[in-house]
């Protein structure tokens, strides 16, 4: 739930949660109760609405003054009192809000304080309290506060403002450099922030720092189109292990009431139409991996239906999710429609990853309901054309990275820095493991949930901030800190998943 904080202050809008956290508990007990029967208001505020505040308001906005023995009150159209804060009709009745109760066709609210306002009449300025803000000196400083600001979702902030201390993180960090990018067409790193983290002190890294890359627009496509790196790696771990499941990338999607098992088929289809990645197979020339994107019939994603139980749905659905894709003939897209029941549906949409991510399933999910919503009406999605497809990008990156044969290239840098970076790791760290280690991998990991308290959070916070680093990172260092306790030496080799995105 979104609120206005010009229109709302702190307290009405703690206020309108907790009613709202109190209608949701009403429905929720007694689905079938009318909401106009469910009372949002505390006693507390329903003796303030209708003995305090109205006993001691004889003035109206208007400036007139109310009738001998009568009180004003704000109600809504069934003549119940309405919030603090909530617009409603201004009235006056007797002591108690007793009939004869007179309607003026007046809009009124009560404040969260007691004082009774309308459209018309301003409520008495509150003197300002908050520190005056600096002014930019510079069009680099307004942007770059700007971009600040957006990345961090707030309205206001000062060119004086340390990005870490509003909020912000390492995610957060490289989406702001991406906009920097994108907007004044120039490369910062993640430590010119983290060294420079107001948008003043950015600004004047701004001469200091390289060009642009170029911008991702079409790109012309040969008659082999390379993997980018990223799949590369996928194409030659396939190849090495064979067809897995282990880079498997599940969606559980469930569908109430009765949904149209024709119009969902349609739905994919129009789906792999809009994102080539999803209809690209990765077959081999002289040993050499390239995508060939299909079109067509041998596009049409598979659909398969599966009448379950509800007592093994469940079991049902991580089954299918452990298909193994042959990424050479295969679309790296397939869904399984699983009914157990005439209201229990379930739809596993499974993709691999060498065709998206954990990042992919949000937009794949919307314009898959786009779609389907679509077909039920008969109709195909109305959704604009992508300015680019993953083969662009593809193409891009070998551009802009270069050629690994070439010593100026960066792709050729990048590479010489992570072999020094990385000369010497250990294959394994030595730790006192309770049993060996398997030969072979297995991959059944689990993930293993901790948590800790406020104080103990603050303190990390406040030594990153200290160290001029990210949350992240002092919980990396204390983890490397207790693999060495454990024995495991001081070159402590830690993978972390990352979404590998640095550009809009």
């Amino acid at each position: 739930v979104d609120f206005a904080t010009d229109l709302f202050d702190q307290a009405t809008v703690e206020a309108m949660t907790a009613r709202l956290e109190r209608l949701l508990r009403a429905v929720t007990t007694d689905p079938a109760r009318p909401l106009n029967d469910i009372t949002l208001l505390t006693d507390d505020e329903h003796h303030k609405l209708t003995h305090t505040w109205p006993t001691a308001t004889r003035t109206l906005p208007t400036g007139k003054t109310l009738p001998d023995h009568t009180h004003p009150y704000v109600l809504d159209p069934h003549s119940t009192p309405v919030p603090p804060g909530v617009t409603g009709e201004l009235c006056y009745a007797g002591p108690g809000l007793t009939p004869p109760l007179t309607r003026t066709g007046t809009p009124a609210r009560w404040t969260t304080d007691g004082h009774l306002t309308t459209p018309h009449t301003q409520d008495t300025p509150a003197p300002d309290t908050t520190p005056q803000r600096h002014r930019t000196t510079t069009p680099h400083e307004e942007i770059l506060t700007t971009l600040f600001a957006q990345t961090l979702a707030t309205d206001h902030l000062d060119p004086h403002d340390n990005f870490f201390d509003h909020g912000g993180h390492s995610l957060s960090a490289v989406r702001l450099l991406s906009r920097i990018r994108t907007t004044l067409g120039t490369e910062l790193t993640v430590r010119d922030l983290f060294e420079a983290p107001t948008a003043a002190g950015l600004a004047t890294r701004l001469g200091e720092a390289g060009g642009t890359r170029t911008a991702l627009v079409p790109m012309a496509r040969p008659e082999r189109l390379p993997l980018s790196f990223a799949q590369q790696r996928l194409w030659f771990l396939h190849r090495l292990e064979g067809p897995s499941a282990t880079y498997n990338v599940p969606m559980r999607l469930r569908l109430p009431g009765s949904p149209d098992v024709a119009a969902l088929r349609a739905a994919l289809g129009d789906l792999v139409q809009r994102h080539e990645s999803l209809r690209t197979v990765f077959p081999e020339a002289d040993g050499t991996p390239y995508q060939r994107v299909l079109e067509g019939e041998a596009a049409l994603p598979v659909l398969d239906t599966v009448v379950s139980a509800p007592e093994r749905i469940y079991g049902d659905v991580a089954e299918a999710a452990r298909h193994a894709f042959e990424l050479t003939a295969e679309l790296p897209l397939r869904a399984t429609f699983f009914t157990a029941g005439p209201d229990e549906h379930v739809l596993l949409l499974l993709m691999h990853h060498i065709a998206g991510d954990g990042w992919s399933m949000g937009p794949l999910a919307r314009d898959l309901s786009l779609a389907y919503a679509a077909r039920r009406a008969g109709e195909a999605p109305a959704w604009e054309t992508l300015p680019v497809q993953y083969a662009d990008y593809t193409l891009w990156q070998r551009e802009v990275l270069g050629d690994e044969s070439a010593a100026d290239s960066v792709l050729s840098r990048q590479i010489e820095h992570w072999r020094t970076v990385l000369a010497g790791l250990p294959e394994r760290l030595e730790l006192p493991l309770d049993r060996p280690r398997p030969e072979v991998a297995a991959y059944r990991g689990r993930s293993v949930s901790f948590a800790f308290d406020a104080g103990l959070h603050r303190d990390i916070v406040r030594l990153a901030r200290e160290r001029q680093a990210s949350v992240f990172m002092v919980v990396q260092a204390a983890l490397a800190a207790l693999l060495t306790r454990l024995g495991a030496g001081t070159d402590i080799p830690i993978g972390t998943p990352v979404a590998g995105r640095t550009d809009d």
